[in-house]
């Protein structure tokens, strides 16, 4: 579905990126992992637009994306959940998933009915503005808003990042239920446990290249990887 070879690229004079690369079937979850100020925000923001590579190639279901402005990628079918979770402050619940809402297709297309399933708290708060939610809720209010657009690439950067443990409990199991739904999933995130649990694939970065890719198994045992690209 998604295939990004040998990126480069970063902001002005400084470069972030030297090499990375990621690949993502359809249905399938994957994990991009790394220290802090290794690249991962930087790759996302090439996915979806926002970057422009200075040298790679991304292709999304079949066409180039480089140079693609970002509402157009978006229109494509992937669907970002943005690291800080970047809510409208003075718009409500009900009104962010209002006019983020786009037509699905087929029995198993997201609604505003099946993301208040997903995720009860925000039924419970529609029509309060999303300044007065706490930082689990605007996480949950994020991801819904995502999933309303019916992508069919979901990509979240640092999904749980400040969370309280209990949210972050919760935020996860509800990614695990999407995952199950057979969406194809980029997620970005520090916690690995959790990331075993739901990914298919991981990536390493590293320096701003790709340095380890393999399945969750082989990431399960790869305690060298860990130590050398993961540990504090």
């Amino acid at each position: 579905m998604l295939s990004a070879c040998k990126l480069q690229g970063g902001y002005g004079a400084v470069q972030v990126l030297f090499g990375a690369d990621v690949q993502v079937d359809e249905g399938q979850v994957v994990a991009l992992v790394g220290r802090n100020g290794m690249g991962k925000t930087t790759t996302i923001r090439m996915l979806t637009g926002e970057l422009v590579p200075r040298d790679g190639e991304i292709s999304f279901a079949g066409q180039s994306i480089v140079g693609v402005p970002e509402f157009r990628i978006a229109r494509l079918g992937i669907g970002l959940v943005p690291e800080g979770r970047q809510v409208f402050p003075n718009l409500t619940v009900e009104e962010h998933l209002t006019v983020a809402a786009r037509a699905g297709e087929g029995g198993r297309a997201w609604t505003v009915e099946r993301v208040l399933d997903l995720f009860p708290r925000l039924g419970e708060r529609q029509k309060q503005f999303a300044k007065t939610l706490s930082g689990g809720e605007q996480q949950m209010l994020a991801i819904g808003r995502a999933l309303l657009t019916n992508p069919r690439l979901l990509i979240l950067d640092e999904a749980t990042e400040g969370l309280a443990p209990l949210v972050r409990r919760e935020i996860w199991m509800c990614l695990e239920a999407v995952a199950k739904t057979g969406l194809s999933v980029i997620v970005v995130d520090k916690n690995i446990k959790a990331l075993c649990r739901i990914a298919h694939r991981f990536f390493v970065l590293s320096k701003g290249k790709t340095v380890w890719t393999g399945n969750a198994s082989e990431f399960a045992e790869a305690a060298d990887v860990h130590r050398q690209y993961l540990g504090v």
